[in-house]
């Protein structure tokens, strides 16, 4: 009863300063994918990190986040255009 939730989503944070959602991921050591206007698109972001992370070899399993509260086309349009940060999209196994 007395438990709050404030986070429902894997590696989305209340973003610097209380403004937009940071979205993160580990993979030696936490990469910044971006910050978001909402909880929801930052947590869309690590879902597509997570996805191109594992095309260029990463072997982690990650748990990627449910999103139920919005339509399989809708999430597609908002996958389709979060910027996802260099440091994600430059990383490399080989490092």
């Amino acid at each position: 009863e007395n438990l709050e939730i404030t986070n429902i989503y894997h590696g989305v944070l209340p973003g610097p300063d209380g403004e937009g959602y940071l979205a993160r991921i580990h993979v030696r050591g936490c990469l910044h994918i971006g910050i978001y206007e909402s909880g929801l698109e930052a947590a869309i972001a690590y879902n597509k990190a997570a996805d191109i992370l594992r095309k260029k070899g990463c072997k982690k399993e990650y748990a990627l986040n449910y999103i139920e509260e919005i339509s399989p086309k809708v999430y597609a349009e908002i996958y389709s255009q979060c910027r996802i940060s260099d440091s994600v999209n430059n990383w490399s196994a080989e490092k």
